[in-house]
């Protein structure tokens, strides 16, 4: 049978058939294809210059650093590197900024919250968008109690308000 430059061996009446596949080292003379496609970021050697061209090859050692877009954030490595003919490294994941931010926490009916964290005072105002980190520490006004919790607290994380949420219901006085 003629090796037709497949590397899969055929077994016909108990006997393997097929040339069976020859493994070499990878070499640094090996080239590296497009580095890895990141959304929303621009591709550029270590020199800085701009790679635009999907069919260029890239020699031993050859760094590419990833840019993210106006209006994303880098999470992540910035940098791959070819090593023998493979890409090392990913790449970051370019997020959307507004991803960063929450908008004004939920509201409790009979009561209110207080925000700490980053540059964010002690007021909420409408509109205004809060940075990952930021905390949402909620009351009840007075003649109410949180439900089924001591304390009620959350956190903007990347976008989305996440923690304890409960509301407030009458106190009983005895």
């Amino acid at each position: 049978m003629a090796h037709n430059g497949s590397a899969v061996l055929t077994c016909v009446d108990g006997e393997w058939i097929g040339h069976q596949p020859v493994c070499r080292q990878r070499l640094t003379s090996d080239r590296c294809p497009y580095p890895p496609e990141v959304g929303h970021a621009r591709t550029f050697l270590d020199n800085g210059s701009y790679i635009y061209d999907p069919e260029m090859t890239f020699a031993h050692d050859t760094g590419v650093i990833y840019i993210c877009d106006d209006g994303f954030h880098q999470q992540g490595s910035s940098r791959v590197t070819c090593v023998s003919g493979e890409w090392v490294g990913q790449g970051p994941k370019c997020l959307a900024e507004e991803g960063m931010y929450c908008a004004l926490p939920p509201t409790l009916l009979h009561g209110d919250f207080s925000l700490l964290g980053g540059d964010v005072g002690l007021s909420s105002v409408a509109g205004q968008r809060y940075p990952t980190g930021v905390r949402a520490f909620y009351y009840c006004n007075n003649g109410f109690r949180l439900k089924e919790v001591n304390f009620s607290v959350l956190t903007c994380s990347e976008g989305t308000w996440k923690g304890n949420f409960t509301e407030c219901g009458k106190e009983f006085i005895f």
